[in-house]
């Protein structure tokens, strides 16, 4: 099953003009049957998703099923994200959840209505396009030993993993199914956002959390050495690098979960021009 990932990156205006409607007929995404929705790094994102209604009207058009994915919440903003997740559960037609982490886990599962993934952070294997020799080789990911626990306790679907290197060892002991993220791989993250701190004083900048106006819908950064052996784009809060879907041995994904960022931003510029 293809799904399209629009956490972190969409944004109310791309909703309201024809951005999303052409985003969703470009061939690489024309057949995607599911939506993700919602963040998987920054709460102050998702505190901020205005879009509800314009969603609604999207996936009604289009019959998407939708997906709400949850980042890691600070103790301050926790009492709110609590708030914004029932508002979007009382609005949307959500069927499935992805947390990523244990205490929204065991919150959500009780929620029978609801079917429960394992968001990419709970997966705290190494990774580094950087150093060939570890990317190029082949691993397991060690989280996937930890699923029959996970399973038995909550009663997982879906764990999502990244492209961690270019062949997987998905030996699994149980039903969970595997779904895998590209063309992205997450790098590194933090609670930090470099974006957010743009228009603050000097006293107020790079902090944990901090409040912000939504800057990483206006502007990322690309790094690329010379040779140019790699990409890494800060999205947001989080380094992502650019790869290949890996190769699999002792299983296969079930999911697989796109990020439109590249087709996202050429719309953009286009309805700019």
């Amino acid at each position: 099953m293809k799904c399209i990932n629009l956490c972190d990156i969409l944004d109310k205006s791309d909703l309201q003009g024809d951005i999303a409607e052409e985003l969703l007929q470009t061939p690489c995404i024309a057949d995607a049957g599911r939506l993700y929705i919602g963040s998987y790094f920054c709460s102050q994102y998702f505190l901020k998703m205005d879009f509800l209604s314009e969603i609604k009207k999207l996936i009604g058009q289009k019959h998407y099923s939708l997906t709400l994915v949850i980042p890691i919440i600070s103790e301050k903003d926790l009492a709110r994200s609590k708030e914004q997740i029932r508002h979007i559960l009382d609005e949307l037609p959500i069927d499935e959840v992805t947390v990523n982490d244990v205490g929204m886990l065991s919150a959500l599962s009780a929620i029978p209505q609801i079917k429960i993934n394992l968001g990419r952070l709970f997966f705290k294997d190494a990774r580094d396009i950087r150093l060939p020799a570890y990317y190029h080789s082949t691993l397991r990911p060690a989280f996937l030993d930890q699923l029959s626990d996970l399973r038995s306790r909550y009663g997982i679907q879906y764990a999502e993993l990244d492209p961690i290197c270019s062949v997987m060892d998905l030996r699994n002991e149980t039903d969970v199914k595997l779904a895998l993220h590209g063309p992205f791989g997450y790098l590194t993250t933090g609670n930090i956002c470099k974006y957010a701190s743009i228009s603050k004083d000097i006293q107020y900048k790079f902090r944990p959390n901090a409040t912000c106006n939504k800057e990483c819908q206006r502007i990322f950064e690309i790094y690329a050495p010379t040779p140019p052996d790699y990409e890494l784009y800060r999205i947001g809060r989080a380094v992502y690098f650019a790869s290949a879907a890996p190769e699999t041995i002792n299983g296969s994904f079930e999911r697989s979960i796109y990020a439109p960022f590249h087709e996202m931003v050429k719309l953009r510029k286009e309805g700019s021009l």
